[in-house]
């Protein structure tokens, strides 16, 4: 059996973006979708509207950017450029 994923777009009146938010187990997993190879890792600063959750007791887990790349590249300690075959 599958475990249950709560999946959710995130958008501020800042228009601050994130595309994809799945939160399981009390966890949140932040990605961003581009359709161009290794996009700007400047996209990752939206990420930063997550911190209030963590003082919710609630947990960001690792995250990244799922894009056209031919490798899996590391950003910084949490999160990747992640191809797109990969999921």
């Amino acid at each position: 059996m599958y475990p249950e994923l709560n999946l959710y777009y995130y958008r501020d009146s800042n228009k601050r973006e994130i595309d994809l938010l799945i939160v399981q187990n009390g966890i949140v997993y932040p990605l961003e979708i581009k359709k161009s190879g290794s996009p700007s890792a400047r996209i990752l600063k939206n990420f930063n509207v997550l911190s209030p959750l963590e003082k919710a007791n609630m947990k960001i887990g690792e995250g990244g950017i799922i894009c056209i790349e031919d490798k899996i590249i590391p950003i910084n300690d949490k999160n990747n450029f992640i191809l797109i075959q990969c999921i």
